[in-house]
């Protein structure tokens, strides 16, 4: 059997193939949430498979929610809602057929849709123990209150909420939190762990990329580093040519240097 590694996405063989990069196991990405962890080959050879199955059973539960998984992934998130809520119609309401409509709500209307509570609170009613619905709940929480927080002393609120979510380490959410944590830290003045946290989020990759540079290139200007700042801000450039606000930036730091 040959496949790819759930955790880090090498390839790897054998009846029960172990990582020989990482040390993980990957059998778990093969089913349920562990597609959300599996690499590209996996999820293409998946798709192929769960297509099969629904030419035979359109409603087929399992792969339905292995399509909206894929899905997912590929973030066509309309493609995804539509499959996984055929999948809540053709079994018994599952926890992670819950979850993992409030994460894609997330990720494509954003952090405070309502759907994102509803159906994360839904998944922690099927599954009160699952760690995913609850960090994904916390990360929620505390947008929402880094939104409406009027004063810098209501910000400590929705850090403490990011801290949870972080110390439950899902690694699919892990991204997020770091950035909204930097978004917040940075509001709140502390700009030194503002942008630790920024870091943190390249480490992960994000879609939209550029905006992390960014944060780091404004914070890094805003404390006198006009040189870091320019190369931060240069690189978010090149990720976004079309920007015309980062390129005004980088006008004003030459033209002051």
């Amino acid at each position: 059997m040959k496949t790819d590694c759930a955790a880090c996405g090498a390839p790897v063989s054998g009846d029960h193939p172990v990582c020989d990069f990482c040390g993980a196991s990957v059998a778990y990405a093969l089913s349920g949430l562990g597609l959300l962890r599996a690499g590209k080959p996996t999820l293409d050879r998946m798709f192929v498979e769960y297509k099969a199955k629904l030419d035979k059973n359109p409603e087929d539960p399992d792969a339905l929610f292995g399509i909206g998984a894929y899905y997912a992934k590929r973030e066509l998130f309309k493609e995804a809602v539509d499959a996984l809520h055929k999948a809540e119609k053709a079994a018994p309401i599952s926890g992670e057929v819950q979850y993992l409509l409030a994460l894609v709500y997330a990720e494509w209307k954003g952090w405070t849709n309502v759907m994102v509570r509803k159906h994360a609170e839904r998944a922690l009613k099927l599954d009160p123990k699952m760690t995913e619905a609850k960090s994904l709940l916390h990360i929620f929480e505390g947008v929402a209150k880094a939104s409406s927080a009027e004063i810098k002393a209501d910000l400590p609120k929705a850090l403490t909420l990011f801290d949870k979510a972080r110390a439950l380490s899902v690694r699919a959410h892990l991204k997020h939190v770091y950035f909204f944590s930097g978004e917040t830290l940075e509001r709140a003045d502390r700009h030194e762990d503002a942008l630790a946290m920024y870091r943190a989020v390249r480490d992960f990759g994000m879609k939209d990329e550029a905006k992390v540079y960014i944060r780091i290139g404004m914070i890094l200007k805003l404390q006198g580093k006009a040189k870091l700042a320019l190369a931060q801000l240069e690189h978010a450039h090149s990720l976004e040519p079309q920007n015309a606000a980062v390129g005004r930036m980088i006008s004003s730091i030459k033209i002051q240097a």
